[in-house]
């Protein structure tokens, strides 16, 4: 799935909450580590272009961002600046260096 589809083709910056069937197993989704916490799915639901989801890789990113000397506002908690389009601006760069995406770049 392309970031373009993720974000419909680049009009959101945050996931659209229904729930849906599917949003509704984010809380207890072991793969996206939210270890079945009531809530967890909707405050670590898709943001940024990337859709950035999951408990864990919220935790990943920040962790990321501190080691590279990045300080930004925190993404969940529901603030509007957490869910402003500059913040995600390095979740591709996180994505790309966390996943060793360079090695398949020829």
């Amino acid at each position: 799935m392309s970031a373009a589809t993720e974000s419909g083709d680049f009009c959101y910056d945050r996931e659209i909450w229904g729930p849906t069937p599917a949003q509704q197993r984010y809380d207890t989704r072991r793969s996206r580590q939210h270890a079945g916490k009531d809530g967890d799915g909707y405050l670590y639901r898709g943001r940024t272009g990337m859709q950035l989801t999951g408990k864990d890789n919220y935790r990943q990113y920040r962790n990321w961002c501190r080691a590279a000397g990045l300080r930004l506002p925190r993404l969940r908690q529901g603030s509007r600046r957490g869910q402003c389009r500059s913040v995600g601006r390095p979740v591709p760069l996180f994505y790309w260096d966390t996943r060793e995406l360079n090695r398949w770049a020829g």
